[in-house]
């Protein structure tokens, strides 16, 4: 066939091609683009309770968004659930607040002024009270489900791992468990006169309590049984436990920062700082953060103790920090909540704040960051 008309023979076939056909022949032979990689994950909202309002703070600023007024005062922590923040005030109230406008859901009544942080599992709010009463409250509707009453009054705040309610009476020195569902108690631990100062910490079947005369107790979290404990030599503990790769961490009053082993209780190193330390610690990415009355808030490598960094913030910092996406949000004695860089200590921000408690971070795909021990910790 001559040449000449095989090739005005394929032009004419490629003229009949639907120009739709065309473009996707062109568009196949185009090497996929590749899909836009997902945005890294940021902080978003701060919630801190100031004197008698919940503030909601933009936790890339600090600037605020919204306020909430109670009757009371808060000495509380916040918890945020389902975009929902919770805060008990010394109004006898908790309060279920929206979080993206402060507008109120619901308020309970209790008996009496509420010092503990809220926990919420599976849909359920829990809580104690000056007048000893524990409550289990329905964290949509703020309907009782359940409530029990206690020897003396409950200051330290509840943990709930399987099922099971961790929680203390202040001056009884006693340590209970309880039935999430029901509120029956399962066990009691009694310390020798030894007042249970922070919130517990529950990891791998061990339940991990802190005393103001210098005891931290290891319990068989199913049945209360002791499996070791620890002395600080001399003043107490009023942080909580932190446990984190199978070392529990605390500061004690004696000035000093201890990390033990969490199965045999023994002590694996401790940090001397300038003063007394009230303050719960907090570990991310291998660093121990925690304040001290001596003014400053250390980052320490949680391996061996060693300082990395210290921030001098002017007073005491006796509240525990929150880390969140690299940054570490702390409050002070006087009054001021820092915003620093997680791995140099460089303030990012800072605002006045009458706070008595660390603050509650949330990031922008609904992650929650509790301030101090690693059993609030997501």
């Amino acid at each position: 066939m001559n040449l000449k008309v095989v090739i005005q023979d394929i032009i004419g076939q490629i003229a009949r091609i639907s120009p739709i056909v065309i473009c996707l022949l062109i568009t196949s032979s185009c090497s996929k683009k590749k899909d836009p990689e997902a945005k890294p994950d940021q902080v978003e909202m701060l919630y801190i309770g100031d004197d008698k309002s919940l503030w909601a703070l933009d936790a890339l600023t600090g600037n605020q968004k919204w306020t909430f007024a109670t009757n009371g005062y808060i000495s509380t922590g916040a918890t945020v659930s389902d975009k929902v923040v919770y805060v008990g005030s010394f109004d006898k109230k908790m309060y279920a607040v929206d979080a993206a406008t402060g507008k109120q859901k619901w308020a309970f009544e209790a008996d009496h002024i509420i010092r503990t942080t809220p926990t919420v599992v599976d849909g359920i709010i829990y809580f104690g009270t000056e007048a000893g009463r524990f409550y289990a409250v329905n964290s949509q509707t703020g309907e009782l489900i359940w409530s029990k009453k206690m020897p003396n009054e409950i200051w330290c705040s509840p943990t709930v791992a399987n099922k099971i309610v961790y929680t203390s009476n202040y001056f009884s020195a006693k340590f209970v468990a309880l039935d999430a569902k029901t509120g029956e108690e399962k066990w009691v631990f009694q310390t020798n006169n030894n007042i249970i100062a922070g919130n517990p910490t529950v990891a791998n079947g061990y339940v991990y309590v802190s005393t103001y005369t210098g005891f931290v107790y290891a319990l068989d979290a199913q049945t209360g049984q002791k499996k070791w404990q620890f002395e600080t030599p001399g003043n107490g503990i009023t942080g909580c436990p932190t446990l984190v790769n199978g070392l529990i961490y605390f500061g004690s009053n004696d000035r000093s920062v201890y990390a033990l082993d969490a199965t045999s209780g023994a002590k694996k190193w401790s940090f001397k700082t300038g003063n007394s330390i009230d303050s719960s610690p907090i570990v991310d990415n291998g660093t121990v953060y925690i304040g001290s009355n001596d003014k400053k808030l250390y980052a320490l490598d949680a391996a061996s103790g060693a300082e990395k960094w210290a921030f001098e913030a002017g007073t005491a910092v006796k509240y525990g920090p929150t880390v969140a996406n690299g940054i570490v949000y702390f409050g002070t004695q006087l009054n001021t909540m820092y915003a620093l860089d997680a791995n140099t200590g460089t303030s990012k921000w800072d605002t006045r704040v009458r706070m008595f408690w660390g603050p509650c971070v949330v990031s922008q795909k609904g992650v929650v960051y509790h301030p101090g021990t690693s059993g609030d910790q997501p």
